[in-house]
C-alpha cells in the first residue's frame, strides 16, 4: 500500500474503528483483572486512573477509545495493523504491513517499553501505557483489525438484522451483544458476558497464553515483539477461515447477517474476546512480574541481535503467500498421510511423530498430541506450520 492510501486509510477509520465495542473492551478487562498476579494487582491498583478504581474492568479497556485518541492523536493509527495478503485466499504478515511505529503491533512493542524501562513507576507515560495495552491486547485479538480488505469491513456494507451496519462493526458490537442475548443477558451486561465467557474458555487458557504469545524479549528486525506479531497472526488467520468471517460473507454478501451467519460466527468471535482477556492478564503479569524483578525481562531494544535473528526465523513460518502457501500444504498433506486424519480436521489426537506439523503443534500444545486434535490444534496448526486449512 502507497503512503498516501495509507494516511487516507487512517483518516477515514479514526473516527469508526472501536474494536470489540465497549461492551467486548469490558469484557476482556475483567476477564484480565480475574488472572492477574499479586505483582500486576499492585502495578494496576498504582497506575490506573483513580476513576477506573485501579482495576482493568470496567470501562478501563474502553479509554484509548474514549480519551486516548484525544489525548495522544497518532495513537488512532495504533489500533490495527493493514495485513496485506488477499483474504479469504491468503493471510500473513510482513514487516512492511507495519509502517514506522504506527500500527498496534508497534503500539503493544512500544507501551510495553514504556513499562519495563521506568520499572512501572507511576507517571503519566506509564499509565497511559497500561490503559493502552489494556485495549490493544483486547483489539489485536479481533480479526478485522488484522487486515487490510475494505479497511478492515468498514467499507464492506451489510444488513444486521434488518439494519443497515458493516462487516466491521457487527463482529466489534452487533454479534457480542447478540450473543449475551441469546444468553439471557442484557448487551451491556460486561459482568455477566465476563463470566460466561470464562466460563467456556477457561480451559485453554494455557493455550492462548503460550510462550508463543507472551514474549516481553523477542524482536523481529524493526523492533517489534515476536508476541504481538503472533497475536495479530493468530487473529489473521480467521480472516482465512472458510468457514466463517470472509469466507461466509463472499458466499452470500447480501444475507441479513443476524441469521446463518451469526449462527456460524459467534463462537469464533467469542472465542477471541477469550483470548484477548487471558492474553491481557498474562502480558500485564510478565510486565508486573519484570519490574519487581520476580522474572527479569529485557526491554524490546534495536541492540538485541539475537532476538533480531530468531525473529527472523519465527516470522517466516507465520507468514503466508501464495507460493509458499502451496508448497507449504503439499508438503503438509504427504506428511498427513501417516496420520490418522490431517491437521486441518478436528479429531482424535495425532502423533507427534505423524507428521512434522503435528510435532510442531505438540510443541505448542500437548494436548493435541496427548488428548484430542481440537479447532484449536487446528489453529495452531495454521499458525506455525504455514498451511491453509
Amino acid at each position: 500500500m502507497q503512503i498516501a492510501v495509507i494516511a487516507a486509510f487512517v483518516a477515514s477509520v479514526a473516527s469508526v474503528v472501536d474494536a470489540w465495542g465497549s461492551l467486548g473492551h469490558s469484557v476482556t478487562g475483567t476477564i484480565a483483572q480475574k488472572y492477574l498476579n499479586s505483582n500486576a494487582v499492585n502495578m494496576v491498583a498504582n497506575l490506573v486512573e483513580s476513576k477506573y478504581a485501579g482495576s482493568l474492568a470496567g470501562d478501563t479497556a474502553n479509554w484509548a477509545d474514549t480519551n486516548g485518541r484525544t489525548l495522544i492523536k497518532e495513537s488512532a493509527e495504533w489500533h490495527y495493523v493493514d495485513m496485506m495478503a488477499a483474504v479469504p485466499k491468503s493471510c500473513g504478515y510482513v514487516q512492511s504491513d507495519c509502517v514506522g511505529r504506527t500500527c498496534i503491533i508497534a503500539a503493544i512493542t512500544d507501551q510495553t517499553k514504556i513499562l519495563l524501562d521506568a520499572k512501572c513507576a507511576k507517571s503519566t507515560a506509564t499509565t497511559q501505557a497500561v490503559q493502552f495495552l489494556a485495549h490493544f491486547l483486547g483489539d489485536i485479538t479481533q480479526p478485522l483489525h488484522n487486515c487490510n480488505r475494505d479497511r478492515g469491513g468498514n467499507d464492506a456494507k451489510l444488513t444486521y438484522n434488518g439494519q443497515q451496519s458493516n462487516f466491521h462493526k457487527i463482529h466489534d458490537t452487533n454479534i457480542p451483544v447478540s450473543f449475551a442475548t441469546e444468553n439471557g443477558l442484557s448487551g451491556t451486561d460486561a459482568a455477566g458476558l465476563a463470566k460466561l465467557v470464562d466460563s467456556k474458555y477457561a480451559s485453554k487458557m494455557s493455550t492462548y497464553t503460550s510462550a508463543t504469545f507472551i514474549d516481553l524479549q523477542s524482536v523481529d528486525s524493526a523492533n517489534n515483539l515476536l508476541g504481538a506479531i503472533a497475536m495479530a497472526s493468530d487473529a489473521n488467520a480467521l480472516d482465512c477461515n472458510k468457514n466463517a468471517f470472509w469466507g461466509l460473507y463472499d458466499q452470500n454478501p447480501n444475507q441479513d447477517f443476524s441469521g446463518a451467519y451469526y449462527d456460524a460466527t459467534k463462537d469464533f468471535l467469542i472465542e477471541q474476546i477469550a483470548k484477548g482477556g487471558y492474553r491481557s492478564a498474562a502480558w500485564m503479569n510478565a510486565i508486573a512480574n519484570a519490574c519487581a524483578g520476580t522474572t527479569p525481562e529485557p526491554s524490546p531494544s534495536k541492540t538485541t541481535v539475537t532476538s533480531a535473528k530468531t525473529a527472523t526465523t519465527t516470522v517466516k513460518p507465520i507468514t503466508t503467500t501464495s507460493s509458499t502457501k502451496t508448497k507449504t500444504t503439499t508438503s503438509s498433506t504427504k506428511a498427513a498421510a501417516k496420520c490418522a486424519h490431517s491437521e486441518c480436521v478436528a479429531g482424535a489426537k495425532l502423533a507427534s511423530t505423524c507428521s512434522a506439523c503435528a510435532g510442531l503443534v505438540s510443541k505448542q500444545d500437548s494436548y493435541c498430541t496427548a488428548t484430542s486434535w481440537d479447532d484449536i490444534c487446528v489453529d495452531l496448526a495454521v499458525q506455525v506450520c504455514g498451511i491453509q486449512c
